[in-house]
């Protein structure tokens, strides 16, 4: 399983975030390819070699060209979902965007649709975080985990003012994370950078792997310390067929809802990370009919997940537990195919054989709507080109 550790010695910033996978072998060449498909203009976009207290890493700056728009939501989002970049990519950074905007947008007492992203700070922005998503499309980690994030401390000045570090959108980000105070009075971790590790961290802890690659992604500021977030690229033992590991479990029972809302409930619960979530008829006291709602999840997801339940919902109680679970090997292939590429999730239930594959449903679906075929053939397509592979 390849899996991916954001070791944030400084914080995480989006530009950090971006030069630590361009440091860590990201192939640059397919990534500025992706890029040019957003079509979005008027910046320089400059890799820079960069060396500090005898590290030497990768800084990314972003030059803009000429005055850019204030851009809202439904502008971005427009962008992005106009752009030729694959399905996933756009799926991704808009889940990114989103939680950035509704964040900015519970700080500031305003709907999402009102939130604009000022000036500059808006091709910042709209840069980081769809190349984060390249970026993550391009390197497929099976697995994303994280260090305690620091947030320094002291005051920022942004748009609104003179704001204390954390910064509101920053906090509201962060809630549910492992954080702390310090090491320096500066803003360590910016929205952008928050934003990042909620839409893809998997776990906040330091896992046993063996590490293949290493970057090194330095921000702009120079500080007393290190301002650089680290990265490890690498994977789990080739010996550890089958990984354990622990997830929570959430349960309710409920016998008063209208069953329109049970689509609603399971799409958020999944857009905030549960793992799974699946609903099942049952027979309750006095003979009621009932539904239960089980949700599995990481363990640090509890809190957030828990209250989405009971403010959605109109449980009153909610059982929760930990289990531990064995999990085959797995990774992620791209094959390219005539209805252009399609992910293929293959898994390792004997030492040595990918004796389970499947083509990925949503690149699958994409590419039926696209090109008006049935979704069959884009699995028969995918299957062929993998089987090649073997």
């Amino acid at each position: 399983m390849k899996v991916l550790f954001l070791d944030c010695i400084a914080g995480i910033s989006g530009d950090m975030f971006l030069a630590s996978l361009l440091d860590c072998g990201l192939n640059r060449r397919q990534f500025f390819r992706y890029l040019d498909m957003l079509q979005c203009t008027g910046y320089k976009f400059d890799i820079i070699p960069v060396k500090r207290h005898s590290i030497t890493g990768t800084g990314v700056e972003i030059r803009v060209d000429k005055k850019q728009p204030h851009r809202h939501w439904q502008n971005i989002e427009y962008l992005i979902n106009q752009s030729s970049l694959p399905t996933t990519i756009k799926e991704n950074s808009l889940r990114c965007f989103k939680n950035l905007a509704e964040a900015e947008a519970k700080v500031h007492d305003v709907p999402v649709n009102k939130i604009h992203f000022h000036e500059v700070g808006a091709v910042d922005s709209i840069l980081d975080i769809v190349g984060a998503a390249i970026a993550l499309h391009l390197l497929q980690p099976d697995k994303i985990y994280c260090s305690t994030l620091p947030l320094g401390g002291g005051f920022v000045q942004c748009e609104h003012g003179t704001m204390p570090v954390p910064a509101p959108a920053t906090t509201e980000l962060v809630k549910g994370m492992p954080v702390k105070m310090g090491p320096v009075d500066t803003e360590l971790v910016t929205p952008t950078g928050a934003a990042i590790v909620k839409t893809y961290v998997n776990e906040f802890t330091t896992p046993q792997f063996v590490v293949d690659q290493v970057g090194y992604g330095f921000g702009s500021k120079e500080l007393e310390i290190p301002n650089v977030l680290r990265v490890m690229l690498g994977r789990t033992g080739d010996k550890q067929l089958f990984l354990s590991e622990e997830i929570g479990v959430l349960e309710c029972n409920i016998d008063d809802m209208n069953p329109e809302w049970f689509p609603y409930l399971q799409e958020l619960l999944l857009q905030e990370g549960a793992l799974d979530v699946y609903i099942q008829n049952v027979l309750m006291k006095k003979g009621r009919p009932g539904i239960m709602v089980k949700v599995i999840c990481p363990p640090l997801l509890k809190e957030n997940l828990m209250r989405i339940l009971f403010r959605e919902s109109t449980t009153l109680g909610i059982r929760y537990r930990t289990e531990k679970r064995q999990v085959a090997e797995r990774e992620i292939v791209v094959v390219p195919t005539s209805y252009g590429d399609i992910r293929v999730k293959v898994g390792k239930t004997e030492e040595g054989k990918q004796n389970q594959f499947a083509p990925e449903y949503e690149d699958c679906k994409a590419a039926a709507r696209q090109y008006n075929i049935p979704i069959k053939e884009i699995y028969k397509a995918a299957i062929r080109e993998y089987e090649k592979r073997l």
